[in-house]
């Protein structure tokens, strides 16, 4: 009997100690169903640490770390736990959320890619083709939004988003189609009426981008792009003075777009604003100094405005970024000549010629002859 006594004590105290795994991963679960984050940590450590074989620690402890912001601790738990067996899909979901917020996505594809091949899941498809579109994958993310709407055709912006890739590969007419349902599920995002817009803009049906833009701006009616989108559309459709109004809208709740000031002087000149025109074009070269293009088109704008010296000031500036462009050596050479200096003005005009602008010389070869 004495020699009964160690080996029951034994299996007690084995007993015991099992008994305390369970209870400090039991307990760890119930603190963090109460949101007690740190006493969890603490707890599922201990468990950690009387089992270093317990992947429900670690998936729990990894789940507290990631809900704290400590994404790489937590990226090290997922990972643990993968390694000791924990194989179902949430932890492969949980570690690919965190490699998108760390920027791997990559990782997080693979994660995600293992999630749903375990349970096939919409939302992950989703989020697996929001991720292609981001990294330019845009064939792929199709593929992934339509398993996603196979698996829940319930969900608006899931065609919102295989619309939204399908405009970025210039499929205009699947992409109007997933914007039209998407719009059926909710007709209260300003933001789909504008991607609808720019839509019907590349498919050349002005008006009906204008519409769009237009309901864009009912409901939100301080969103620049969507007046410089519905601006272009007036633009092209010839109604120049309501294009007008809107880069002026654009521009006044965004005055730094570039593109504004430029579509919005190119617009002024089709009505012969040179003055309005020349205006637009120095803010934009203010902004952006850079853009030979935009002297050119100042250089022309002062040209009609009959102010030849600053003209040959910009196109001084195209031709130095650019000296093969024949028709701003014809221009400058005008420029020059109607300030009298015909020989500079000659010389010009001919070097137009000699880059391929010989209708312009044979107008001026008499008086440069």
């Amino acid at each position: 009997m004495k020699q009964l006594i160690p080996i029951f004590l034994l299996f007690l105290s084995c007993n015991v100690a099992a008994q305390e795994k369970v209870d400090d991963l039991t307990q760890g679960k119930n603190q963090l169903e109460h949101k007690l984050y740190s006493e969890a940590i603490e707890s599922f450590t201990k468990a950690i640490q009387a089992d270093d074989k317990n992947h429900q620690a670690y998936y729990y402890r990894g789940l507290i770390n990631s809900y704290i912001g400590k994404e790489i601790q937590a990226i090290d738990d997922y990972t643990n736990a993968i390694k000791l067996g924990a194989q179902n899909y949430e932890v492969y979901y949980e570690r690919g959320l965190l490699y998108v917020i760390t920027g791997d996505y990559d990782k997080a594809l693979e994660d995600y890619s293992k999630s749903v091949s375990v349970n096939p899941n919409a939302d992950v498809y989703y989020k697996m083709g929001v991720l292609r579109s981001k990294v330019g994958k845009e064939e792929n993310a199709i593929e992934d939004f339509s398993k996603a709407i196979n698996l829940d055709s319930a969900k608006g912006y899931y065609y919102y988003f295989r619309g939204n890739s399908q405009l970025r590969l210039g499929r205009y007419g699947e992409a109007l189609g997933d914007l039209d349902k998407s719009i059926e599920f909710d007709s209260i995002d300003y933001y789909q009426f504008y991607k609808r817009g720019i839509v019907y803009h590349h498919l050349n049906k002005f008006d009906d981008a204008v519409e769009n833009f237009s309901r864009c701006l009912r409901l939100n009616p301080n969103f620049p792009l969507c007046y410089y989108n519905r601006a272009t559309a007036h633009k092209n459709s010839g109604e120049y003075f309501l294009a007008i109004q809107d880069f002026d809208k654009c521009l006044k709740l965004n005055p730094k777009n570039l593109d504004a000031y430029l579509s919005r002087g190119i617009t002024y000149e089709y009505l012969n604003k040179y003055k309005e025109a020349e205006r637009d074009y120095s803010s934009y070269i203010e902004l952006n100094p850079n853009n030979y293009s935009v002297y050119r088109r100042r250089g022309d704008a002062r040209f009609y405005l009959q102010d030849f010296k600053d003209a040959i000031d910009d196109y001084n500036v195209v031709i130095k970024s650019n000296p093969n462009i024949a028709l701003v050596y014809f221009n400058r050479g005008m420029a020059k000549y109607d300030l009298k200096d015909v020989d500079g003005g000659c010389k010009d005009i001919l070097k137009s010629k000699e880059l391929g602008y010989k209708s312009g010389y044979s107008m001026m070869k008499k008086n440069c002859e």
